[in-house]
């Protein structure tokens, strides 16, 4: 049992979310349950639950984590968070933000209590490691750009502390997103040179993809290098396929498609995005869908297809709302405007911008909101020179 369980961890982590890891699983949890133990009855629930959010079966490891916090309920309550933590994973992924939070605020702050226990990790990952990664990103997600940096920051500091190697993979893995999503590269860039080393000296594969698209998209986001860029993500996106790195997939498609858009490729482009808004259904990943309909609406205007840009534009902003995320819905009423204002519809773009804007409370330097307040401001001094 002992050895199967380890050799599942192994390899996920080193091989990938491929069959022969949930086999080991399963005949590990089949010993367990058959000899009554309940630890490993446990470690076996957590690993096959991680290994299906992996894959992006997330309602399977949503009901997977769910007998585990079942089980620790009843037999083992100290592990009761670390259920409710990665239940706080699925929650994010399907875009239950408000239900993640509340799973994982109450643990958050509590840094190192575990770190002298002799089950230290018991579950693989320090659990404050990723309390600290899940709530950057909701926080991010939900209009908090510069408490998700900090929170980002805190918790690499952390999983350093811990000289736990493969929570402080984790951690660089979701701080690179977490700056990627915020658009702050030089961060983005120094989290993810971090995470290559991290895989070079330990092997842990399963993060490899994640570096090299952090990498991609930090390249296409400048004109000079979106050729160079491209063949990252290509590269990334051929990665997580091979080795069943699922979660966040069509996030990375909907990246792989803006980025094949930019370089021309419109048809490339249009084929990816349908990919991506398909495997997210198909997942339950709801997260990202309005920043897919908001790529897939700027393709369509590089295909000089306006009405139906805006159509889209409309929809991933009524999404955002209904998820409340945020920031979503700030980048789709930036690229709303934009359009209506090659229209003359300035006072519509007042009308539809200013609101969202007017929700942020900090984050006014990053990229996504000093872009809103430029249109802004664009649009003040055309309605200024109207009234005149």
């Amino acid at each position: 049992m002992q050895l199967q369980v380890s050799l599942a961890g192994v390899t996920m982590f080193m091989r990938g979310a491929i069959p022969p890891a949930m086999d080991a699983m399963q005949r590990a949890l089949e010993i367990a349950v058959r000899i009554r133990d309940i630890d490993h009855q446990l470690r076996c629930l957590r690993l096959i639950g991680t290994y299906q959010l992996f894959g992006g079966e997330h309602d399977a490891g949503i009901a997977t984590l769910e007998t585990f916090v079942s089980v620790a309920a009843a037999a083992d309550p100290s592990a009761l968070p670390a259920g409710e933590t990665h239940l706080a994973v699925a929650d994010l992924f399907i875009a239950r933000f408000d239900d993640a939070r509340q799973r994982i605020e109450r643990f958050y702050g509590n840094y190192l209590k575990d770190s002298n226990d002799p089950r230290f990790a018991r579950f693989l990952y320090d659990r404050n490691v990723d309390v600290g990664n899940i709530l950057s990103h909701i926080q991010w997600l939900t209009g908090l750009p510069d408490t998700a940096a900090r929170t980002a920051e805190v918790t690499i500091a952390l999983a350093r502390k811990t000289g736990h190697e493969l929570s402080l993979s984790n951690a660089l893995a979701w701080a690179s997103l977490t700056f990627l999503l915020s658009r702050r590269y030089q961060e983005c860039g120094r989290f993810a040179a971090m995470l290559d080393d991290q895989i070079v000296r330990h092997g842990i594969v399963i993060w490899r993809p994640v570096a090299i698209f952090c990498r991609g998209a930090m390249a296409c986001a400048q004109d000079d290098t979106a050729a160079e860029g491209l063949g990252l993500l290509e590269q990334a996106v051929g990665e997580f396929r091979a080795i069943r790195h699922l979660a966040r997939f069509p996030f990375y498609l909907g990246g792989f498609a803006e980025a094949l858009a930019k370089c021309g490729r419109l048809a490339d482009a249009a084929a990816t995005i349908r990919e991506a808004l398909d495997c997210a259904y198909t997942q339950n990943e709801q997260w990202c869908v309005p920043e897919l309909l908001r790529i897939r609406a700027s393709i369509l205007k590089a295909e000089v297809r306006p009405y139906e840009a805006e159509t889209l534009l409309v929809e991933s902003m009524a999404l955002a709302r209904e998820i409340g995320a945020l920031s979503w819905r700030l980048r789709s009423a930036c690229d709303l405007a934009k359009l209506w204002r090659v229209r003359s519809r300035e006072h519509d773009v007042r009308k539809m911008l200013q609101p969202v804007y007017n929700e942020f409370t900090e984050g006014f330097e990053t990229p996504d909101l000093a872009v809103a307040a430029g249109l802004l401001a664009s649009f003040a001094q055309l309605g200024d020179g109207e009234a005149v």
